[in-house]
């Protein structure tokens, strides 16, 4: 008789676990997406780890400006000062614009027009995909585009916060 208790404990504990691993990136997008509509941005901010989503777009942002000059058609001294000037406003444009009020006007923008990954993401959508990397991270994409644009969430607790983005190439 005790044998099967310890049993049932365990599949019960497999469930709750598999249940968790599948269910919580949606549940986490689903409740981002509603405190952005009510304009809860506590809330919303609760989701988001501001430090580390900023350093990612600044990396990002940098990498691809880096990027840019290296084309060959931005050689000349003009495009490069400009680029490089460019550069050099990155960190400060990164951190006036990834703040709580930002984040939840990015989630409110066109809610109807704006992008699925963002804006319309509950579990039916067809054309978003949510990527597990492990048991810490996880990547929500749009399958309809062609892009690598990527959101990044990552585990904190046994919930999930958005730590980074992959812009497009």
């Amino acid at each position: 008789m005790r044998k099967g208790y310890v049993i049932g404990a365990i599949a019960l504990l497999l469930a709750l676990g598999v249940g968790w691993y599948l269910g919580s990136p949606k549940w986490t997008l689903y409740q981002m997406r509603e405190a952005a509509q009510d304009g809860d941005t506590d809330k919303l901010a609760e989701y988001i780890d501001f430090p580390a989503l900023r350093a990612s777009l600044k990396e990002e942002m940098k990498a691809s400006a880096a990027a840019e000059m290296q084309k060959p058609e931005n050689k000349d001294g003009f495009a490069a000062l400009g680029m490089a000037f460019g550069m050099t406003m990155i960190d400060n444009m990164v951190d006036g614009m990834v703040t709580p009020t930002a984040m939840r006007k990015v989630f409110l923008a066109n809610k109807d027009k704006g992008p699925p990954a963002v804006t319309k993401v509950d579990g039916s959508r067809e054309d978003v995909a949510i990527e597990r990397h492990g048991m810490d991270r996880f990547f929500v994409r749009n399958d309809a585009a062609s892009s690598s644009a990527a959101l990044i969430f990552t585990r904190h607790g046994l919930g999930w916060q958005l730590s980074g983005m992959r812009l497009p190439e």
